[in-house]
């Protein structure tokens, strides 16, 4: 069991999930991250408390075979999805943490979000995907899409239903999950099942004119041309044919523009693409599941939203 005190590299080398550990915390490495206890990740911003009670959830399913680790990668095998599986037959959502595409930050981020959308009924499947250099080019989306894939032709074995699947992340991971709807790699492009829903917790969506300077270099390069920036940017690709989604963002992030969101709201507006958009007053970047600050409860809002929309 972990505590807030546990340290980052004892929970690599003694806790009972320290085979899998590191995709909880997937690129943070080296005596700046790893001799810090749990509890003082970014105090304040990330919901430390939350993610010490997520980690003991999952390391208790773990041990009852409720949760495992699907590696899906042949060609990076750091790449997985740590599945929390529900006893009778669910609906999926799959969650993508952020990180600048240096680093997926799966602990801090959602799986306090996986956590309680699994308490609810649902089979969670959360995703470790390529990030620095690996990310280059639409490496972490390929990963994503194996994920859904792998997801999809495993419904039987896996006793679940793919049918309006929830895909959402956060900041970067909002990123990449945006891009499933897209209409130049998203689903329809692409031949695989439609997302029933993407949820966007403060996403990075342009890269160009308000770009997130990390996320741009590890995925397109010091010098990406207006042609490779126009293509990886979220809400110049939205159509009518786009899913549903759910965003919130606060109005002064200070490490993601505001205008991210604001653009990515534009884009669905005008292509008549059922949404929900909330606002924040704050100057915070990473809240996740954000138990205790104005975002809090909005994963009960979302999937109120996405009852309404398949009711």
């Amino acid at each position: 069991m972990v505590t807030r005190e546990t340290l980052l590299r004892d929970l690599y080398k003694g806790s009972a999930l320290e085979k899998y550990a590191k995709y909880f915390y997937y690129g943070f490495e080296g005596p700046e991250w790893e001799d810090n206890p749990l509890g003082h990740f970014c105090e304040g911003l990330w919901g430390n408390q939350e993610t010490v009670e997520s980690l003991n959830y999952f390391e208790k399913l773990y041990s009852e075979n409720k949760a495992e680790f699907i590696f899906i990668n042949k060609d990076n095998p750091d790449v997985n999805i740590a599945l929390m599986k529900q006893d009778k037959l669910s609906k999926v959502a799959i969650l993508c943490a952020g990180g600048g595409y240096e680093s997926v930050a799966t602990a801090v981020e959602v799986s306090k979000i996986g956590q309680h959308l699994h308490e609810l009924g649902w089979t969670v499947a959360m995703l470790t995907y390529s990030i620095g250099k690996k990310a280059n080019g639409d490496k972490s989306l390929e990963d994503l899409i194996l994920a859904v894939n792998y997801l999809k032709n495993n419904e039987k074995k896996l006793n679940i239903d793919m049918t309006n699947y929830i895909v959402g992340g956060c900041s970067a991971g909002g990123h990449l999950s945006s891009r499933l709807g897209t209409d130049n790699v998203g689903y329809k492009a692409r031949g695989y099942e439609k997302p029933g829903l993407i949820f966007l917790a403060y996403p990075v969506i342009d890269f160009g004119e308000y770009t997130h300077g990390q996320s741009r270099r590890n995925v397109l390069g010091e010098n990406p041309t207006e042609e490779q920036i126009d293509f990886i940017s979220t809400h110049k690709h939205v159509d009518s044919t786009y899913p549903p989604v759910f965003m919130w963002q606060c109005d002064k992030d200070s490490i993601i523009g505001f205008e991210h969101s604001q653009l990515m709201e534009k884009a669905l507006k005008e292509a008549h693409v059922p949404y929900k958009y909330e606002v924040f007053h704050s100057t915070a970047h990473g809240w996740g599941y954000a138990k205790g600050q104005p975002a809090e409860g909005w994963v009960d809002r979302m999937l109120d939203f996405y009852k309404e929309l398949y009711k």
